[in-house]
């Protein structure tokens, strides 16, 4: 009677202990799938961000051009920008939502990048002119902050951004 005891409960706690495990890796798995997802969609959308934000500058910028030479058609070409960057607004929530709160890296550049623009976008609205060394240091602002953005995403995707040679080193 004793053995049939045993051999009882020693499969029913294999059976337990099998499903446990069982149970636990596929959390595991669904885990590890989930962050998979998370990752490519977030890589997604900064892919997505960047185009847009680099769309909507060369836009303000086609602006100012065509404002300064007196072009036709300055309505149309200042509609294009604005729904470009309206764009870009919208494309940020995207990286809100996957990234964090507001001191996280990813965000933080993705905001400068936004606001750098801000300037370019209000003297459209408000028809004052901006000078030449504040729209350079606009750009500049903008392209550091688009640097600052793909070297937090490839941290944060796990990529290793590549480093060039040292200058007289063999490629």
């Amino acid at each position: 009677m004793d053995v049939l005891w045993v051999g009882t409960v020693s499969t029913v706690v294999g059976a337990v202990v099998g499903a446990l495990l069982q149970a636990w890796r596929e959390h595991a798995v669904h885990r590890r799938e989930l962050a998979v997802r998370w990752d490519e969609t977030l890589l997604t959308g900064l892919a997505e961000y960047l185009a847009t934000a680099d769309r909507t500058l060369r836009a303000l910028l086609r602006w100012r051009r065509a404002r300064d030479a007196g072009a036709d058609g300055l309505d149309a070409i200042a509609a294009a920008a604005l729904e470009s960057y309206e764009s870009l607004h919208e494309q940020s929530q995207l990286i809100t939502l996957l990234t964090g709160d507001r001191t996280d890296p990813l965000r933080a550049s993705a905001r400068r990048m936004r606001q750098s623009l801000l300037p370019l976008c209000e003297e459209l609205h408000d028809g004052t002119h901006l000078d030449t060394a504040q729209v350079s240091a606009l750009i500049t602002t903008h392209r550091t902050a688009r640097e600052a953005l793909i070297l937090h995403a490839q941290k944060n995707l796990k990529n290793t951004p590549r480093r060039p040679p040292p200058t007289g080193a063999a490629p």
